[in-house]
C-alpha cells in the first residue's frame, strides 16, 4: 500500500499530505480536521486562527523533519508531525497573484 497519498473517505479529491510532502515557502490550505483529534486541541488551533478553508505557509522544517514551524494570518506556531498529520489540506500554488489548488 502506498502511505504517501491517503484519501479522505468523504473528501475523494482532496489529498491528506505527510510531513516530506511539506516545502519550506509554499502555501496551504486546511480542508478539515480528524476525527481523531482531541476537542481540545481542535479548540486550541481553532482559536489561533487554523479554520477549514483558511490557508497557511510552511515557513521551515527541523533538520530532522520534526517539528515544522508553520504561519497563518494571525499566528506562527510550530508543529508537530503527528499533529499535521491529523489535518487533511490541499497545496495552493500562486500564479499572476491568483490562488491555484494542486493536486
Amino acid at each position: 500500500m502506498d502511505t504517501t497519498n491517503i484519501h479522505h473517505s468523504r473528501l475523494p479529491n482532496i489529498i491528506r499530505f505527510f510531513m516530506h510532502h511539506f516545502i519550506p515557502e509554499h502555501q496551504y490550505k486546511i480542508i478539515a480536521f480528524s476525527p481523531l483529534m482531541c476537542p481540545s486541541y481542535r479548540h486550541k488551533l481553532l482559536s489561533l486562527g487554523f479554520l477549514p478553508g483558511s490557508p497557511f505557509s510552511v515557513v521551515r522544517i527541523a533538520p530532522l523533519g520534526d517539528p515544522i514551524e508553520v504561519k497563518s494570518r494571525r499566528v506562527s506556531l510550530v508543529l508537530r508531525k503527528k499533529d499535521l498529520a491529523l489535518l487533511t489540506i490541499e497545496r495552493i500554488t500562486i500564479v499572476n497573484n491568483t490562488k491555484h489548488k494542486v493536486f
